[in-house]
């Protein structure tokens, strides 16, 4: 714990957030006190959905929240939903999702790379392999692979559609894409309701522990340093007192984060049932980034915390934009991609930082 004094008073700050290992840095910021050192008296709210974080946030019961990087840019916008004006003064991470995929999917794939000699088996491989079973389930009149994403506007959709497409898959038309929120995940592959899902850690693992399926990629692996959580919060509470202090606080737990020595300790913080409420070791393996997967292959990192990845980036926002617009989630228009991208308010997050006024 950290043993700073924090001041006498503190400022309440409420975020939602939804259970998973992304959601380290709000977590560390509250048990390690460094939210409390910046006199932030933080509580977190466990929500089951994404919808629920964006819905709370929007009517003012949230002051900040944990938020899918295109859920923000869609509200910005006023896609699919209301339209409310947010600002990301930091984010939370980069990448983070992997694929999972259904024992019996796992038995295919398995199946198509088993020959000798093939040591490396790449996305672009899978989703060929992919391109075969969605071919003959449509020859055969059966339904299309049912895949399972976290939010309608989310990386986990533009990531899967990303990688279908290096196989030749037209997302559009040869799967289904359905909503189910992060823990229910597991559930929902070992019924059978879906032949795959692409999801934030630790869900993936936990489908493994489970025996419901396999984990087939991070997608670092074919879509590295993507925008994944954001710290949100309404416009018209850009001048909040505590704003500054928070974002520092963040940064506090991006630093501690970054030492391995601090692992063990920020997984048994997020083991606990009102964070995300998996085994610690679980936990442990996807920040260390050695967890397994189906076919082994390397990767930088299953999930970036550090502080290179917190500072909210327009550039990495307008190319989240772009791939909503080929998807066909947005309008691909010059004054939409600019408000997009001005979601990221690095200027508050270097002002914090440099300790200078907001």
């Amino acid at each position: 714990m950290n043993r700073e004094a924090a001041p006498a008073d503190l400022m309440p700050v409420t975020v939602g957030f939804v259970p998973l290992v992304d959601a380290a840095l709000l977590v560390a910021a509250r048990e390690e006190g460094f939210a409390r050192a910046e006199g932030i008296d933080l509580t977190l709210v466990r929500e089951g959905s994404w919808a629920a974080v964006r819905d709370k946030l929007n009517v003012g019961l949230f002051d900040g929240a944990h938020m899918l990087a295109p859920a923000a840019i869609a509200s910005v916008l006023g896609i699919g939903h209301l339209k409310v004006p947010l600002i990301a003064p930091v984010a939370l991470n980069l990448d983070g999702n992997a694929v999972t995929v259904s024992r019996p999917l796992a038995t295919i794939l398995q199946g198509a790379f088993s020959r000798p000699g093939v040591d490396d088996v790449t996305p672009a491989m899978t989703a060929s392999a992919l391109a075969v079973e969605a071919a003959r389930r449509r020859q055969a009149g059966e339904d299309p692979l049912t895949v399972g994403v976290v939010f309608g506007f989310s990386s986990h959709l533009l990531q899967v559609a990303a990688w279908l497409r290096l196989g030749g898959v037209d997302p559009e038309r040869e799967v289904r894409f359905v909503v189910i929120p992060p823990p229910l995940m597991v559930e929902s592959l070992a019924a059978g309701l879906i032949d795959l899902f692409c999801a934030g850690a630790p869900w993936n693992r936990m489908a493994e522990i489970a025996g419901a399926g396999h984990v087939l990629h991070a997608c670092a692996r074919f879509m590295p340093d993507c925008p994944e959580k954001l710290f949100v919060m309404r416009q018209d509470r850009e001048g909040a007192a505590w704003t500054q202090g928070f974002v520092r606080a963040i940064a506090r737990a991006a630093e501690w984060t970054s030492d391995p020595a601090n692992r063990p300790a920020l997984a048994a913080h997020l083991a606990r049932a009102d964070y995300v409420g998996a085994p610690a070791d679980v936990i442990e393996s996807i920040l260390a980034g050695t967890a397994p997967t189906l076919f082994p292959t390397p990767v930088a990192s299953w999930i970036r915390l550090d502080g290179d990845a917190i500072r909210p980036s327009a550039t990495g926002l307008g190319d989240l934009f772009d791939r909503m617009c080929r998807e066909g989630q947005a309008k691909g228009d010059a004054a939409s991609r600019r408000e997009a991208g001005r979601l990221a308010r690095a200027d508050l997050f270097d002002s914090a930082l440099a300790g200078s006024p907001g």
